[in-house]
């Protein structure tokens, strides 16, 4: 690897990675606003939310524990974001939905604390703590990009992408490529791994998005097509109805100079 690509991989990729992380996080905000404002979630599915929270979590721990700070910056702010859709979004969600996500965040606090315990507790040296927290960083990493494959499967089922949000999986797949461009750079498979499933996970959604359009979007094609054809009738309807009004006056003309003619005569 030459210098110049080893900066590129290993400095300016993770910074931008950072940027884009945080992008990712904050690309549900107008979406999430607008289900403050409106008490109704529509069509927005908040279970990948409990993900971020989850990711992030994991991520923190373990950017602090090996030091990486680009880890570590890339997922702080993340920590904070997830918490308030969490909380923006689970009062107006279905009982349903509410369990689920009740239940996985519960789940996440004693993964956690199970690994906080055994990594503190016990023995372990320093390399054996930081691969316990890398792959348990990891898993969590997967589940936060399996998450939507829910998501997936209804929007192949109804052949409508409205549950997607392409902001934030736009925002997913550029973080992807970031990440995974930089695990590689460094050869940490906690880190090159996750992101590779991520990677055809994301892609995945950006094909079904291009596929299957929202459903306003169909209506709104839809409506377009309705004007146009509308429009055509009246085009076609104006020229016959200019051709009659021409014809009845042509006649009325030939009428009145017969007339004409008639009285004028010796």
């Amino acid at each position: 690897m030459t210098g110049n690509s080893s900066v590129l991989l290993t400095y300016v990729f993770p910074t931008i990675g950072c940027l884009i992380s945080l992008l990712t996080f904050s690309s549900s905000f107008v979406a999430v606003l607008q289900v403050r404002r409106t008490k109704r979630l529509g069509e927005l599915n908040p279970i990948p939310y409990t993900g971020i929270l989850g990711l992030t979590s994991g991520q923190v721990i373990y950017g602090s524990l090996i030091k990486n700070w680009f880890v570590f910056c890339a997922n702080a702010p993340g920590l904070l974001i997830g918490l308030w859709l969490i909380l923006s979004t689970i009062p107006h969600a279905t009982p349903k939905v509410q369990n689920i996500m009740t239940a996985v965040i519960m789940i996440l606090a004693m993964y956690y604390s199970v690994i906080a315990l055994v990594t503190t507790h016990l023995e372990v040296s320093n390399e054996k703590r930081n691969t316990i927290w890398g792959f348990a960083a990891a898993v969590s990493l997967v589940f936060f990009y399996i998450g939507p494959l829910s998501t997936l499967v209804k929007v192949v089922r109804h052949k409508d992408s409205s549950s997607l949000n392409p902001p934030f999986s736009i925002m997913v797949f550029l973080n992807v490529v970031m990440w995974l461009s930089y695990g590689l750079a460094i050869r940490n498979p906690f880190i090159w791994v996750p992101e590779t499933i991520g990677g055809a996970l994301s892609t995945t959604g950006l094909v079904l998005m291009m596929i299957f359009p929202r459903r306003e979007v169909i209506r709104e094609r839809e409506r377009l097509r309705q004007e146009s054809l509308a429009q055509s009738a009246n085009n076609l309807e104006t020229p016959a109805a200019n051709d009659t009004s021409q014809a009845a006056s042509a006649d009325i003309q030939l009428a009145t100079d017969l007339h004409r003619a008639y009285l004028s005569r010796p």
